[in-house]
C-alpha cells in the first residue's frame, strides 16, 4: 500500500521558529492561569476587608452575595484560594507582594496551584521534629511549583508508612479515644491516613480525586 508524502510535505512546510515561540507562549499563558489565583484570592481579600463589595452592581449584602452571587465563584474554591494565599503570606511574603505587579507586567512568575499549597499546610503537622525536611518540601513547593502528584510522592517518600512502627504516621491519640462530640478536625485527620493507604494500593485516579474533593470540602466548611 503506497502511503501519501502529503503529511509529510505538510510538516516540512511548517515554521519550526514560530511553532517553538507558540509553544513557548502556551506554556507562558499556563504558568500565568495557575498564578492567577494568587490574584484573585488577593483582590478577594481587599475586597472583603475593606468591604469594597458595597460599590458593587446590582447591590449587595455582603462579600459572600457579592463574591458567590455577582461573581459567581464556587464557594468551597474561594475559601480555599484565601486559606492557600494567608498560608503563602506566612512562608513566601514576598511572592505574594510580587505577583500581581509581575503579571500585569507579562513577566514569568512560578507560583504552586492552590490545591498543592492547602496540602503543604496541612502536612506541616506531620513533620514535627523534622523542620530540614519539611524546608526542603516547602522549597519545592514555593520555588520549584511542583504539582499534586510530585507533592504526594516527595511526601509518600519523606513521612514513613503508619505500618512501619511507632513515628510521625502511627496510630494518632484520637483514635483510641471516647466516643463523645464529633470533631472535624480528628475525622479529616482520619479520612487523609485513608487516603494515603488508598493511594498505596494504587486506586485509580477517579477514585483518588473523588477522595480529594470530598476533602477540599470538609476543609472549606472549617472556615
Amino acid at each position: 500500500m503506497v502511503m501519501s508524502s502529503a503529511p509529510q510535505q505538510e510538516q516540512e512546510t511548517v515554521d519550526e521558529p514560530a511553532v517553538r515561540g507558540f509553544l513557548a507562549d502556551t506554556a507562558s499563558a499556563v504558568k500565568a492561569m495557575k498564578a492567577s489565583w494568587l490574584r484573585v484570592a488577593l483582590n478577594l481579600k481587599r475586597i472583603r476587608d475593606e468591604e469594597l463589595w458595597s460599590y458593587a452592581t446590582p447591590a449587595c449584602e455582603d462579600f459572600e452575595d457579592y463574591a458567590f452571587g455577582v461573581l459567581k465563584l464556587n464557594k468551597y474554591v474561594a475559601r480555599r484560594m484565601l486559606k492557600a494565599m494567608d498560608y503563602t503570606a506566612s512562608k513566601r511574603p514576598d511572592m505574594v507582594d510580587d505577583v500581581s505587579g509581575k503579571l500585569e507586567r507579562g513577566e514569568e512568575v512560578v507560583v504552586p496551584s492552590y490545591q498543592v499549597v492547602n496540602n503543604l499546610r496541612l502536612a506541616e503537622e506531620k513533620f514535627e521534629g523534622r523542620e530540614e525536611e519539611f524546608q526542603a518540601l516547602e522549597s519545592k513547593v514555593f520555588d520549584e511549583g511542583i504539582g499534586r502528584v510530585t507533592f504526594k510522592r516527595e511526601v509518600d517518600g519523606m513521612l514513613p508508612p503508619r505500618t512501619e512502627g511507632p513515628g510521625i504516621m502511627e496510630t494518632s491519640v484520637d483514635r483510641v479515644q471516647p466516643e463523645g462530640t464529633p470533631d472535624l478536625d480528628r475525622l479529616m485527620g482520619r479520612l487523609r491516613d485513608i487516603q494515603q493507604d488508598l493511594g498505596r494500593l494504587g486506586v485509580s485516579s477517579e477514585s483518588s480525586e473523588l477522595f480529594s474533593r470530598l476533602l477540599d470540602s470538609l476543609e472549606a466548611e472549617k472556615v
